[in-house]
């Protein structure tokens, strides 16, 4: 009864900062998009170690207690949106991880792969970015709210003087015109990042307070992408002009989004591994950083770190038999 008690009072703790986190992203996409990236980060982080700490069921049912908290305070369409895009995935991704097989033979217990897990995130991601999208364009209410969050964007992008006053028109012009394209490839590459970092932190939190039975991955070694994600990167950039029907296009756009984030990942990760041990590796990993954060260089560095990552794809078949 005891431990019912406990488990019931750490999930609606849980349920509590996560939906306050939700309600300071929506709330800052009307008014400071920029502060968005930000809460995202963190947004699922206590339902992580909720799920490390207690196991899936208990996970789901704080999910629901976030979304029951986020419908007191937002639409109830909103809520759904939000737990939908920034928790259920990030959720679903703790337990996958958290999956074991006893080896009988050799003692010794095989973790579910890292590697898979995210590509298996990637594909919730792009599902359910292309149903809310699809969702958005037949919804009066959505179509609204996503005409307020370009105007305050390019409010936002106004009183920031990034671009000089003669330029302004022409690009509140390009932002109104493409809009949908833009929206299909920043949200996947933004909800991996969101997810990736929520794992990530949380993980650490965990295995820090001793709830976490997985050992902690080494995600310089462990972060690559899996084979088929490989093949699957590779087929749509070759057959993505050919395709001309514009649900699809939405689609390929948006899976191509998501994989490309995970390439770049992969390519971090890899200059974390293969830079160890040397003397230099810390200002190399501050210039790196800084340049994903400089506008001229963000093109050459995102290429090149994807580039990085596809040659890191592990095609061993022994690979996937590795405890992580």
């Amino acid at each position: 009864m005891r431990s019912d008690i406990k488990i019931l009072t750490f999930s609606i703790l849980a349920a509590a900062v996560s939906s306050t986190l939700c309600m300071g992203l929506w709330y800052n996409l009307f008014h400071i998009p920029l502060l968005v990236l930000i809460f995202g980060l963190f947004v699922s982080s206590p339902l992580l170690i909720i799920t490390f700490t207690f196991g899936i069921k208990v996970g789901i049912f704080s999910i629901a207690i976030t979304t029951l908290f986020l419908s007191c305070s937002l639409s109830k369409i909103t809520a759904l949106l939000l737990t939908m895009f920034f928790l259920a995935p990030s959720v679903f991704l703790a337990w996958l991880i958290t999956l074991f097989q006893f080896n009988q033979e050799k003692n010794i217990v095989n973790w579910y792969p890292l590697s898979p897990a995210l590509f298996q995130l990637i594909l919730v991601i792009s599902g359910t970015t292309i149903a809310i999208m699809l969702y958005s364009l037949s919804s009066a209410e959505a179509i609204r709210s996503m005409n307020e969050i370009i105007a305050r964007f390019l409010n936002s992008l106004q009183e920031s003087n990034l671009y000089p006053s003669n330029d302004q028109n022409l690009i509140e012009h390009t932002i109104h015109h493409n809009f949908l394209p833009i929206i299909s490839s920043t949200l996947p590459a933004y909800s991996f990042l969101c997810h990736l970092s929520n794992i990530y932190f949380s993980s650490r939190i965990a295995s820090q307070l001793k709830v976490l039975q997985r050992p902690r991955d080494d995600w310089p070694i462990a972060l690559r992408m899996p084979p088929c994600a490989f093949f699957i990167f590779i087929s749509s950039w070759i057959f993505n002009p050919w395709i001309h029907n514009n649900t699809l296009i939405l689609c390929l756009s948006v899976i191509s989004s998501a994989l490309s984030v995970a390439f770049m990942s992969s390519g971090i990760a890899l200059i974390h591994q293969i830079t160890r041990g040397y003397p230099w590796r810390l200002p190399i990993l501050v210039l790196l950083y800084i340049g994903l954060f400089t506008v001229v260089l963000i093109p050459f560095l995102v290429l090149c770190l994807i580039i990085c990552g596809l040659f890191a794809t592990p095609f061993s078949k022994n690979y996937n038999n590795k405890i992580l």
